[in-house]
């Protein structure tokens, strides 16, 4: 399954509150709950993802584990992560955001949120 389509099964689900778990987004679409690493990721999400992942900053770190876009202390094997820096793999270069870029200082959030997940 491409990461596309598990983004986009994974915002179907949200949008029937499938994925809803204690770290979830409450109904008034206040980000979700966490450590301060995952708080702080959540926010580059909402700033730099939305564009094309309309709810991508409303995932609980229960759901990005669950979806495999993390690997728990792994950020240089981890989906989100490796699609940020830019990394090339066997179907071409992996860049998002497709239109910009995320700031150094942004991808180092994401990237010591998940090194802080156990």
């Amino acid at each position: 399954m491409t990461f596309r389509n598990i983004i986009m099964i994974s915002m179907c689900l949200l949008s029937v509150g499938c994925l809803q778990t204690e770290n979830s987004s409450s109904s008034d679409g206040a980000p979700p709950a966490g450590s301060p690493e995952f708080l702080a990721a959540s926010e580059v999400f909402l700033n730099s993802c939305t564009g094309c992942h309309h709810d991508y900053h409303t995932l609980s770190e229960a759901e990005f584990l669950s979806l495999n876009l993390i690997i728990p202390g792994d950020p240089d094997n981890s989906e989100v992560y490796y699609r940020i820096i830019g990394s090339t793999g066997p179907n071409g270069t992996k860049n998002m955001p497709s239109v910009g870029t995320i700031s150094a200082p942004d991808v180092q959030i994401i990237s010591d949120w998940i090194t802080s997940v156990p």
